[in-house]
C-alpha cells in the first residue's frame, strides 16, 4: 500500500506542512503519466535580496535561499508521491543554460543547489532562446525514453524592474504550447511595488506566456508555502483554472 509509505499528516491538517500537503494530493494523482519538471531558475543578482524574515530567527533571508528551500520541499513531496517523477535544472541569466539534467537522485538535485550562485545584474530579459532550449531539450528526451511522461516547466523569475520579451509567434514556442503533454508554471518572486517599481507590468507579461498556473510573493514565506502546495498536484489531475485550486485545497 503506497499510502502507508507517506508521512501521517498532522493533527490540524497544516496547509503549509509538507506531509500535509503530500497526503491531499497523493489522492489526486491517481495514474497520471509520471512527470518531468523542468526548473527553470532566474539566477540575475537580483535574487540575492533580502525579502524573506524567519518568523523564529527573525533573520533576513535571500530569494535564492528561500528558493532553494522551496525547491527541495517541492523535489522531496514529489518522490514520496511517485519515485519515477525526474527533476531537471536549467539556469536563466543572459541565456539559458543547462544545470541538471534529468534525473530522481534527490542527493544530486540538492547538490547542485547548494552551490548555485547569482551572476551579475542583467537589465534585460528574452525567453527565446528559454523557448528553443526547452523544446530541444523535451523533444531529444523523449526520443530517449519511451515509457511515456509528462512535461512541466517550472518558471522562477526574480527581477522586479525587467518586464521579459518574447516571439509569440516563434516555432518553438507555439511547438510547446501546442504540446499536450507540457506545461509551463510560474513563480515570480518580486520587490514591493513602488514609485521606482513596477512588479505588476512583469508579472502581466509573465501571465501572457504562462500555459500553466501564473503565482507571485514579494516577502511572505507562508505564500511560499502555500505556492509550493499550488504546484505540487500534476497538471493532468489538478483543477485546469488556477481560480478553482485554493479553495478546493483549503476545504
Amino acid at each position: 500500500n503506497k499510502q502507508n509509505l507517506l508521512p501521517r499528516p498532522c493533527k490540524n491538517l497544516h496547509r503549509a506542512c509538507l506531509s500535509c500537503v503530500t497526503h491531499f494530493i497523493f489522492r489526486m494523482n491517481g495514474k497520471a503519466l509520471p512527470e518531468r519538471v523542468i526548473f527553470c531558475l532566474d539566477v540575475s543578482a537580483e535574487i540575492e535580496q533580502t525579502e524573506f524574515t524567519s518568523k523564529i530567527t527573525k533573520e533576513k533571508l535571500s530569494r535564492l535561499t528561500r528558493m532553494k528551500h522551496f525547491l527541495i520541499q517541492f523535489v522531496a513531496a514529489k518522490q514520496r508521491l511517485n519515485p519515477r517523477h525526474e527533476f531537471s535544472i536549467v539556469l536563466l541569466g543572459v541565456d539559458a543554460v543547462l544545470y541538471q539534467e534529468f534525473t530522481s537522485d534527490m542527493s544530486k538535485i540538492c547538490e547542485k543547489l547548494e552551490v548555485l550562485h547569482p551572476t551579475v545584474h542583467i537589465l534585460d530579459c528574452n525567453f527565446d532562446s528559454l523557448f528553443s532550449f526547452l523544446c530541444q531539450y523535451i523533444e531529444e528526451s523523449s526520443s530517449r525514453d519511451s515509457s511515456g511522461y509528462a512535461y512541466r516547466g517550472v518558471l522562477i523569475y526574480s527581477r522586479s524592474n525587467v518586464v521579459p520579451t518574447f516571439t509569440d509567434e516563434l516555432p518553438t514556442y507555439l511547438h510547446l504550447i501546442n504540446n499536450p503533454h507540457f506545461v509551463l508554471d510560474t513563480l515570480y518572486l518580486h520587490s514591493k511595488a513602488s514609485v521606482s517599481c513596477d512588479p505588476q507590468a512583469v508579472f502581466d507579461k509573465l501571465s501572457d506566456l504562462t500555459t500553466g498556473y501564473c503565482l507571485e510573493c514579494s516577502s511572505s514565506y507562508s505564500n511560499l508555502l502555500l505556492h509550493m502546495a499550488t504546484l505540487m498536484p500534476h497538471p493532468q489531475t489538478r483543477p485546469k483554472e488556477q481560480s478553482d485550486w485554493r479553495p478546493v485545497m483549503l476545504q
